[in-house]
């Protein structure tokens, strides 16, 4: 667990599944916390996005326009790796104004962000690229005492053998409460 200005992050996981994995990493900024979310099934791929957060990680503020502009000088090198189709690469990069508690920010794949008090934002199908920036773009606006919890892929992954795809929201719901 770390706490970041009244924001406690907490995260579970499992060991990896295949080659790649996911990453979660976190970075306090200006009035800032970036949560930065990877799932991948190639080392190749991990190593480029765990490069790709270092770019963000020397920021002092990240805005959409510097978001956008780092995905964009980092895609041609991203399909470069993605030349396989069984390649994949799932992202999701999200920022909280620790003034106002907005979250805002980018998803590109299946990860599931759920709220206690907000409801649900369900993933995609897009693949990470300037052109999908504002398809991808999620925003919500935190309340006091809010939960949120992140439903990476991998954890989709493993879940489906255990649970049917409407049994597994409640299921999430309870992880909230606790």
């Amino acid at each position: 667990k770390e706490k970041i200005k009244s924001i406690t992050v907490s995260s579970k996981y499992i060991a990896g599944l295949n080659s790649g994995g996911e990453f979660l990493d976190l970075k306090k900024g200006e009035n800032q916390l970036v949560i930065f979310l990877s799932s991948t099934n190639s080392y190749v791929l991990s190593s480029f996005f765990l490069t790709l957060y270092e770019d963000l990680k020397c920021l002092s503020f990240i805005d959409h326009e510097k978001l956008k502009n780092i995905i964009k000088s980092n895609e041609n090198s991203l399909n470069e790796l993605l030349v396989k189709p069984d390649l994949k690469a799932n992202v999701g990069i999200f920022v909280i104004d620790l003034v106002t508690y907005k979250i805002w920010g980018v998803n590109f794949g299946p990860l599931i962000l759920k709220s206690n008090m907000n409801g649900i934002i369900k993933g995609n199908n897009y693949q990470i690229s300037s052109e999908n920036f504002s398809n991808s773009e999620i925003s919500m606006q935190l309340k006091r005492g809010e939960r949120i919890l992140i439903v990476s892929p991998g954890y989709l992954m493993c879940a489906k053998d255990a649970f049917e795809e409407e049994d597994l929201l409640p299921f999430e719901i309870l992880l909230l409460l606790h």
